[in-house]
C-alpha cells in the first residue's frame, strides 16, 4: 500500500502497518480497486466502509502475453516485465516499479490494473453496487449516460498514456523517444546484434528510461547479449566503479537472447569511499529488476532508482555478447553536446622518438570529432613539460558524424638536446561550446635532437630505438591488446629495464569482465558467499631467471627459451592507464611480494618500458626473462630476446655491425625481379618491402630500420601476379602498385593503398584495376608505376603490337583523374614504329617535380633513350648506343631519380663482353639539367673479366646526394658482392659498406628517395638454389666505420690496460 520495499519475512508492513499476505487472500475495494484483508471492516484507500458479504476475493487477471520476436518482422514485439536472474534476497520483487509494482506492466495504473484496462474502476458494478433509482430508463438518458461515460473514458485512457513529465511507455513503440538527444558508439562491433547505432537515457523523478538501437536486431540469436549501462549520479571519479573516466554508482544490466530479455537487474556499487580498490566488479550488489521492450532493432527499458539523477549525471552504454564482440559508448550526460579530441604525435618526431630543437614544430596531430550535437572548438592550447606551447589553435566548426584534424605546434627551441618534452591536452585547455570534452590518446613524448644513452622511464621511446626485436611467435590473438609485437632488455649493474609492444592498445583492459549467461533454473540455500576479486585489467608480467637456472623457480617457456623465473615483475593497466605495480619472488610454490621494490613503468599508446633495481631481485644483473601479457579472459602471450648491456655499449656495436638482415629466409629465386622497379619505401615509421614468394607478390614491414620484419601480406587481389612496381605518395600516404602475371595476357593489374604508418597497415582498394595495355597478348610485360606532381598515375608497359613477325614497342599511359587507379588513357608510344624481337625492353616514368611532366628512361637493343613529357612528348633522344652485347638491358637495365632542383639522373650498364657472347658491363652515369645529357661518367673499376650487374640508384632528399649501387662479379673468385658510391655535389666517392658473403646476389633494387642518409637502403635476391633469401642492407647513421672502429679499439686498449693494472 505505502510502496515500502521488505524483506520479506514480514507479517505486516512495518510503516503502514498492512497486514502482507497473498493476493489471493485478498478483497477488493469496489470503489477504488484497492486491495484488502478479507476481515478489513472498510477500504484502506478510500474509507468506503464493507457490508457483510458485500465482498469475494477477486480473480487474478492474466498478465499480457509477451510477443517474442523470432523472427524478421518489424512489428513484433517483446515486452519484458522485470524478468530477473534468480534473486539473492526475497521482498525485492513486486516492489515499487518492478514485477507486478505500481507504475508499470500489471500493476495498478496501467494494464491489467485497477484504472484502466481489464480493471474494476470502468467494468460493470455488481450487485453489491449502489442500489438501482428505478427499473425504467428512457432513450435519452441512456444516451446522455452513455456520452458521459465514452467522454471520461477517452480523457482517462488519454491522460493515463500522455503525460507531462516527460515519462516514456515501456511498450516496444518508440515514438517518444524522437525529440530525446540520440547518442553513438565509440568502439564499434562487427556483430550486427551488438554494434549500437544509436542510445538515449532520460530520467523523470527517480525513473530512469534507456533507448538503444543497433545496426541488426536487439538480442536477435540464441547466443546470450548482454546490455549494461553505467550510471555516474555524482560525476565523481572519486566513487563508485572506475570505468573509462567515470565512477559508476549504479548499473543496468539486461540480458537477452531469441528477442526477448531474459533477465534484467539494478545493482549498486559497494565499496566505500575509504576503499581504494574500485575496479572490483564483484562489488556489485543487487537492487531490483528492470522493465524493457523489444521491437526487432530497438529496445527500450526502464527501471526505478533509489535516488533522483541530476543533471550533472554521467552515463555509459556497452553492448556485449558471450563471443566477447563489444561495442561501447563515450561516458556522456543526459544531453548536450561532447568534444572528443585524439591525440597523437605529429609529423614532426621521427621513427626513432626525436625532434629538432625549433620554435615551431608539429609536435601534436589533434583528431576532433563530436557526439550529441556539432559545436565550435575556440581555442586548444596544450599542456607541455621541456618545451614550450607554439600558437593556440583557433576557431574550429565540427558538424555530428564528421572529424577535423589539426596540428599543435610546440617550441623546443630553448631545450637541451636529450631532454624529453611531453605535451597533452587537458579538457580545461579546450575552449568551445560543447557541453562535456573528453580526451582520447596518451601525452605525446619525443627527445630533442637525440636520444639520452641510457634508458629513462618517462613514456618517450626513442632511446629504445634500435633495442628491441620482433616477438618470433606470427599468430594473432583475438585480443589485439595481449598481443605482443616487440620486446627488449636491457641491463645494466645496478637495475634492468624492459620494453614491450603490443599489436593493440596497452594497458587498455575490458568494461566488463564478465561473460552473462542464460539464468539457470532451480533455487539457491546456504550461507553469504563472499566472492572473490575480479577484474577487467589487463596484466603485463615480466618473469626474471636470476640464477640462471631451471632447477629453481617458476618454469615458463617462451619460443625455444624455457627459464626458472625467480623474480615477477607485474603492472596491471585498465583504459591506457597503470593501476598497479608489485615485485614478487617466487618461494615454495607461490609468488610473495616484495616489501619495498624499486621499480617503475610508464606507457604510450601501445608501448611501456618497466626499470626494476637489481637490489630488488636478490642484487642480480646477469638475468634472463620472459614477457607474458594476459586478460580478464586469460587470453595470454609470451614472448622474449636475449638482453643487452647498456644503450651507450649497444650503439658502438650497433654502428660498427652490418646493417644487413633477412627479411625472407625462403623464398624464389625471382624474389626481386626487375631490378629498375622500385620495390622499397619509407613511410616515416616502417621500411616497406616488396616482393614475389613463388606464389605472390607480398611485402613486409620493419619498424626498427630493417632489422626485425612482420609476416608477408599479399598485396594484389589477384593470384600469381609478379614483378611488381610500386611508388610511394609521402603527401598522402599512399602506394601504388602494378604488376603482371605469368601467363601471356593483354592486361597488368594496379593497385592503390592507403598506409597508416602508426598501425603499420596498408589498406587496398577491394580489387585490382585489370587495365589492356597490349594488342596482343604477352607474358612479363615490364611495367613501372609512378606519379607525377599533380598526383596523375602513370604507367609504363611494353606491348607487343604485331605477331608474324613478332614486333614489340613500349607504350606510356595516364590516369583519367588524379589518384585514381580505375582508367588510364594512352599518352604516346616511346618507340616509333616498334622493334622486331625485343620482348625485354625496359623503361622507367619519373616526375620532373612540376605539373604532369614526366621523364621517360629506357633500354631497346641494348641502348639507352629517353623522352620528356611537357604536355607532348618530346623526340627520342640516345642517352648510350650500344655496339656490343645486347643482353645488358637484362643484367644491367637503366635506372632514373629525379633530385630537388629537377635534374635527372641516370644509371646503367653498357654492352662490355669477355669473352665474346659474355656479357659483363661496365656501369655508368649520366644526368640532365635540362638541356642535354652529360658525358657519360663510368662508376666501377673492375677487371677486364669481371661484371657488374643490376645497378640502381638512390636519393637523399635531405642533402641532396646520389646514391649508386650495384653488384660486382669478380670472375676469378666466382664472387658476388655489392658497391656503392656517393655523389655529392658532382664528385663521386666510394662507400665503405660492411663485409659480406660471396653469395650469388641478382635483381639489386634499391629506394627511390629517403629522407635521411641512414634510410637509403636496397634488397636483392641470395641465392640461386635453396635456401633462396632476401636481403635487406640500408646505411649505417653513419657513413664510415672507421669512428665506431676507433672506438671499440679505445675500449680494448682500455680494457687490457685495466686488466694489467688489476694483475
Amino acid at each position: 500500500m505505502c510502496a515500502k520495499d521488505l524483506d520479506g519475512k514480514e507479517s505486516r508492513c512495518p510503516r503502514c502497518g498492512i497486514p502482507l499476505v497473498s493476493k489471493a487472500e485478498m478483497l477488493e475495494c469496489p470503489e477504488c480497486g484497492a486491495l484488502a484483508p478479507q476481515d478489513s471492516k472498510s477500504c484502506p484507500r478510500c474509507g468506503i466502509g464493507f457490508e457483510e458479504g458485500e465482498l469475494e476475493p477477486p480473480t487474478r487477471p492474466k498478465p499480457p502475453v509477451p510477443l517474442p520476436v523470432k523472427g524478421p518482422e518489424p512489428e513484433g514485439i517483446a515486452v519484458v516485465s522485470s524478468i530477473e536472474p534468480p534473486p539473492k534476497t526475497e521482498g525485492l520483487v513486486n516492489g515499487r516499479g518492478a514485477k507486478g509494482g505500481s507504475g508499470f506492466v500489471n500493476g495498478t495504473g496501467l494494464v491489467n490494473g485497477t484504472g484502466m484496462t481489464n480493471g474494476t474502476r470502468f467494468d460493470a458494478i455488481g450487485p453489491s453496487g449502489a442500489k438501482r433509482q428505478g427499473s425504467f430508463i428512457t432513450r435519452w438518458q441512456f444516451l446522455a449516460v452513455l456520452v458521459v461515460v465514452i467522454m471520461i473514458v477517452s480523457a482517462f485512457v488519454y491522460l493515463s498514456y500522455v503525460t507531462d513529465d516527460g515519462s516514456i511507455s515501456v511498450d516496444g513503440n518508440f515514438g517518444d523517444w524522437s525529440d530525446t538527444q540520440k547518442f553513438t558508439s565509440y568502439t564499434t562491433s562487427t556483430s550486427t546484434t551488438v554494434n549500437v547505432e544509436e542510445w538515449a537515457v532520460r530520467h523523470v523523478g527517480f525513473d530512469l528510461y534507456l533507448y538503444v538501437k543497433v545496426e541488426g536486431a536487439v538480442m536477435w540469436t540464441s547466443e546470450v547479449s548482454s546490455l549494461y549501462l553505467f550510471i555516474d549520479s555524482d560525476d565523481s571519479q572519486s566513487t563508485g566503479y572506475s570505468i573509462a573516466g567515470i565512477g559508476a554508482d549504479y548499473l543496468v544490466e539486461l540480458v537477452g537472447w531469441d528477442g526477448e530479455v531474459g533477465a534484467s537487474a539494478l545493482y549498486r556499487y559497494g565499496v566505500t569511499d575509504s576503499e581504494a580498490d574500485r575496479l572490483d566488479w564483484n562489488k556489485w550488489s543487487y537492487l531490483s529488476g528492470a522493465n524493457a521492450a523489444i521491437n526487432d532493432d530497438r529496445l527500450e527499458a526502464v527501471v526505478e532508482l533509489p535516488i533522483e539523477l541530476g543533471p550533472d549525471a554521467k552515463y555509459l552504454l556497452v553492448s556485449q555478447d558471450a563471443s566477447t564482440h563489444l561495442s561501447a559508448s563515450y561516458p556522456v550526460p543526459e544531453s548536450g553536446g561532447i568534444l572528443v579530441i585524439t591525440q597523437e604525435p605529429g609529423p614532426a618526431i621521427s621513427a626513432a622518438g626525436t625532434v629538432s630543437a625549433s620554435s615551431s614544430l608539429a609536435f601534436m596531430s589533434l583528431t576532433l570529432a563530436c557526439d550529441g550535437t556539432g559545436g565550435t572548438v575556440d581555442s586548444i592550447t596544450p599542456t607541455v613539460a621541456g618545451g614550450v606551447p607554439g600558437a593556440p589553435m583557433l576557431g574550429v566548426s565540427i558538424a555530428l558524424g564528421s572529424k577535423k584534424t589539426v596540428t599543435i605546434a610546440v617550441d623546443t627551441s630553448s631545450s637541451s638536446a636529450g631532454v624529453v618534452v611531453s605535451a597533452f591536452i587537458r579538457p580545461s585547455d579546450v575552449v568551445s561550446n560543447f557541453d562535456e570534452v573528453i580526451v582520447l590518446g596518451t601525452p605525446v613524448s619525443a627527445y630533442v635532437s637525440a636520444a639520452p644513452s641510457t634508458i629513462q622511464i618517462d613514456g618517450a621511446f626513442g632511446d629504445w630505438y634500435g633495442l628491441t626485436s620482433l616477438d618470433g611467435d606470427t599468430i594473432p590473438l583475438a585480443n589485439p591488446n595481449t598481443d605482443i609485437e616487440r620486446v627488449g632488455a636491457v641491463n645494466e649493474s645496478t637495475q634492468s629495464f624492459f620494453y614491450v609492444s603490443v599489436l593493440g592498445e596497452i594497458c587498455s583492459g575490458t568494461y566488463v569482465p564478465v561473460i552473462a549467461a542464460k539464468p539457470a533454473s532451480g533455487g539457491g540455500g546456504g550461507g553469504t558467499v563472499v566472492l572473490p576479486r575480479k577484474g577487467g585489467e589487463d596484466i603485463l608480467r615480466i618473469y626474471i631467471d636470476t640464477d640462471p637456472s631451471m632447477s629453481t623457480g617458476y618454469m615458463i617457456s617462451a619460443s625455444a627459451k624455457t627459464i626458472g623465473a625467480d623474480f615477477r615483475v607485474e603492472v596491471k593497466g585498465m583504459f591506457g592507464q597503470i593501476v598497479s605495480e608489485v615485485v614478487s619472488s617466487y618461494s615454495a610454490g607461490s609468488w610473495v611480494a616484495v616489501s619495498g621494490a624499486d621499480m617503475d613503468a610508464d606507457n604510450d599508446l601501445n608501448e611501456m618500458e618497466v626499470r626494476v633495481s637489481a637490489a630488488s631481485i636478490s642484487g642480480a644483473s646477469a638475468i634472463d626473462f620472459v614477457v607474458e601479457t594476459t586478460d580478464w579472459n586469460a587470453r595470454k602471450d609470451v614472448a622474449t630476446a636475449f638482453p643487452s648491456g647498456s644503450r651507450a655499449v649497444q650503439t658502438m656495436v650497433n654502428m660498427i655491425s652490418p646493417e644487413s638482415w633477412i627479411i625472407d629466409g625462403g623464398t624464389n629465386a625471382q624474389a626481386t625481379a626487375m631490378s629498375y622497379q622500385r620495390k622499397l619505401f619509407y613511410d616515416g615509421t616502417n621500411i616497406w618491402s616488396f616482393y614475389w614468394d613463388g606464389s605472390n607478390t607480398v611485402y613486409k614491414y620493419s619498424m626498427d630500420g630493417g632489422q626485425t620484419w612482420s609476416s608477408g601480406v599479399r598485396a594484389f587481389s589477384t593470384a600469381a601476379v609478379n614483378e611488381v612496381s610500386i611508388w610511394y605518395d609521402s603527401a598522402n600516404s599512399a602506394v601504388y602498385a602494378i604488376g603482371d602475371s605469368g601467363s601471356a595476357t593483354r592486361n597488368v593489374y594496379v593497385q592503390k593503398g592507403t598506409v597508416s604508418p602508426s598501425t603499420h597497415a596498408i589498406t587496398w582498394q577491394p580489387s585490382d584495376s585489370s587495365i589492356i595495355v597490349s594488342s596482343q597478348s604477352i607474358g612479363g610485360k615490364n611495367s613501372f608505376i609512378s606519379l607525377d606532381a599533380s598526383g596523375y598515375v602513370w604507367l609504363l608497359s611494353s606491348n607487343l603490337t604485331s605477331v608474324a613477325p613478332d614486333t614489340y614497342g613500349l607504350t606510356a599511359w595516364i590516369s583519367s583523374a588524379a589518384g585514381s587507379t580505375s582508367s588510364f588513357l594512352v599518352s604516346g608510344s616511346m618507340i616509333s614504329g616498334g622493334v622486331n624481337n625485343q620482348p625485354n625492353i625496359k623503361g622507367s616514368l619519373v616526375p620532373t617535380g612540376s605539373g604532369s611532366d614526366v621523364w621517360a628512361v629506357y633500354m631497346y637493343s641494348g641502348s639507352v633513350y629517353s623522352r620528356k613529357y611537357t604536355g607532348s612528348w618530346s623526340a627520342q633522344t640516345a642517352i648510350f648506343t650500344n655496339t656490343e652485347d645486347i643482353q645488358n638491358q637484362d643484367l644491367a637495365p637503366a635506372v632514373a631519380v629525379v633530385d630537388g632542383a629537377g635534374v635527372i639522373h641516370v644509371v646503367y650498364g653498357n654492352g662490355h663482353q669477355q669473352p665474346a657472347g659474355t656479357c659483363k658491363p661496365y656501369i655508368y652515369y649520366v644526368y640532365n639539367t635540362g638541356s642535354a645529357w652529360s658525358v657519360p661518367y663510368r662508376l666501377d673499376s673492375a677487371g677486364n673479366q669481371d661484371g657488374n650487374f643490376y645497378p640502381t640508384i638512390s636519393l637523399d632528399t635531405s642533402t641532396g646526394s646520389i646514391y649508386a649501387f650495384w653488384v660486382y662479379w669478380d670472375s676469378p673468385g666466382a664472387g658476388y658482392t655489392i658497391i656503392g658510391r656517393k655523389n655529392v655535389s658532382g664528385t663521386w666517392t666510394t662507400l665503405t659498406l660492411p663485409a659480406q658473403t660471396t653469395n650469388v646476389k641478382q635483381y639489386l633494387t634499391s629506394i627511390y628517395s629517403a629522407p635521411a642518409e641512414n634510410f637509403v637502403c636496397w634488397q636483392w635476391t641470395q641465392n640461386t638454389t635453396a635456401p633462396i633469401e632476401l636481403h635487406f642492407e640500408k646505411l649505417p647513421e653513419f657513413g664510415s666505420v672507421v669512428l665506431p672502429a676507433f672506438f671499440i679499439m679505445i675500449v680494448c686498449i682500455a680494457s687490457i690496460g685495466l686488466h694489467r693494472k688489476r694483475r
